[in-house]
This record gives C-alpha cells, sequence and structure tokens, in this order.
C-alpha cells in the first residue's frame, strides 16, 4: 500500500460540526414529527434526518443526548 491513498472522509467528520448543530436538527426534526401529528419515536424523527433509526441512535449515543429530553422538549 506504499503510496496509494485511501479515499473517503477523514476521521472524525461527518454530518454534524457539533453537539449542539445535531440537537437543534434533532429538535426541529421531533417538531416536525410532531407538527403532521405523528408519534415521535427514532424512526419517524430519523426520517426527517434522511437517516435511519440505527444512525441516530449512533449519533445521539456519540453526541451525548438525552433522547428523552429531546423527545419530551
Amino acid at each position: 500500500f506504499r503510496g496509494l491513498t485511501f479515499r473517503g472522509r477523514p476521521p472524525n467528520t461527518g454530518k454534524w460540526a457539533s453537539r449542539e448543530e445535531f440537537k437543534d436538527a434533532l429538535r426541529q426534526a421531533v417538531t416536525k414529527v410532531r407538527s403532521e401529528g405523528g408519534k415521535v419515536t427514532q424512526e419517524s424523527v430519523a426520517l426527517h434526518l434522511y437517516t435511519d433509526d440505527r444512525q441516530l441512535r449512533d449519533w445521539i449515543k456519540r453526541f451525548k443526548v438525552d433522547w428523552a429530553e429531546v423527545k419530551n422538549s
């Protein structure tokens, strides 16, 4: 592999630049689900963030966000 470069994102980069940016987007998605009359679940919120519930749980864990707090806010 000498001399070859690896493609892809650099480590520790992703969709959200900070914890606060993620929390703001998460709150907006929860508000959107509520305004549409849907039940606030990780699955329904993930759809508004253009991802799946598994990735959403990973972000919640990585950014140390309390799901219950966001869900009930």
